[in-house]
């Protein structure tokens, strides 16, 4: 493949990436509302857990590593998120 056609498959996968991102936000949404009404935390710290252990499992060998570190950002931003919703900084 050549270099512009490879850019061309990365541009195609950012899309599809950022349509999963929102559609995950979206869900994490609707989580810190639930959250919020019964007073529950925003960390769940062996749920955490168990979804990095999946990601690193379902990875490829190569990827386990990179793909572990990807979803650590994703729950660090989410839980940022339900924070903020919680704290009614915004409003969903």
């Amino acid at each position: 493949m050549e270099l512009e056609q490879l850019r061309q498959e990365i541009d195609k996968a950012d899309r599809e990436i950022l349509k999963a991102f929102c559609r995950r936000m979206d869900a994490v949404g609707e989580i810190a509302q639930i959250k919020k009404a019964k007073g529950l935390p925003v960390l769940d710290a062996a749920r955490e857990e168990a979804l990095l252990a999946r990601i690193e499992e379902k990875a490829e060998g190569k990827y386990a590593s990179c793909s572990r570190e990807l979803f650590m950002a994703l729950i660090a931003i989410s839980r940022e998120y339900q924070q903020r919703i919680i704290n009614g900084e915004i409003q969903k």
